[in-house]
């Protein structure tokens, strides 16, 4: 069985934080972002293989409710290990953004979990509004906005809380300091992340309908 030891991760820049948690560390850095790895010794509960991806979009939105939106969710490489990559956001009170990234790597009976958050801290939502006036949504004839709210995967999807056009990563560059754009910059690199060679042996993922 693997442990925690069998996947190391960057921390330059970041200091590490007390967690109570077993088979979990955490660090936070200058910005106030904090990266956590967590170790699960069971089996993971993803509904589909990784190239299947939309399942997994699935249940991670029924899972997010009004709680909070898919950013995107993706399939990509660890090595040679197929991992999920994800970004959520969940609305702070009493205004702005927490970003979640979360890079989950799973093997038959166990996985890892890293996450990096980070909230939108002082003045909020300038990336939104100065990105809604460039590309001036268009109003239906009810004066609603059309096209600036929408899950990135499922278009007719309906939540309190989506993605919206300001999200896109076109934009990062213009606001390299925004809690978005650090997110995608911690996670666009995950080979970075080093497995052990005992962990590249480790029996894959297996979905259920695949077991």
């Amino acid at each position: 069985m693997l442990t925690r030891e069998d996947l190391d991760v960057p921390t330059v820049g970041w200091s590490p934080v007390s967690s109570e948690a077993a088979g979990t560390k955490r660090w936070s850095n200058a910005a106030g972002d904090l990266l956590s790895m967590d170790f699960f010794s069971i089996a993971p509960d993803l509904p589909s293989a990784v190239h299947e991806i939309e399942p997994i979009r699935a249940l991670y939105r029924t899972q997010l409710g009004d709680h909070g939106a898919i950013v995107e969710v993706e399939p990509v490489e660890v090595g040679s290990i197929a991992a999920v990559r994800a970004i959520f956001k969940f609305p702070q009170s009493p205004t702005g953004m927490t970003y979640l990234g979360a890079l989950t790597i799973p093997f038959r009976a166990c996985s890892f979990v890293l996450k990096r958050q980070c909230p939108e801290q002082g003045l909020t939502g300038a990336r939104d509004a100065t990105v809604f006036a460039l590309v001036k949504p268009a109003l239906d004839a009810q004066g609603q906005i059309l096209d600036w709210l929408q899950d990135p995967y499922l278009p007719t999807h309906r939540a309190r809380c989506l993605r919206n056009r300001a999200d896109d990563p076109r934009w990062d560059a213009q606001f390299p300091n925004h809690p978005l754009s650090r997110v995608r910059s911690y996670l666009a690199d995950p080979n970075s992340i080093r497995l052990s060679e005992r962990a590249a042996r480790e029996p894959p993922f297996s979905a259920p309908h695949q077991a």
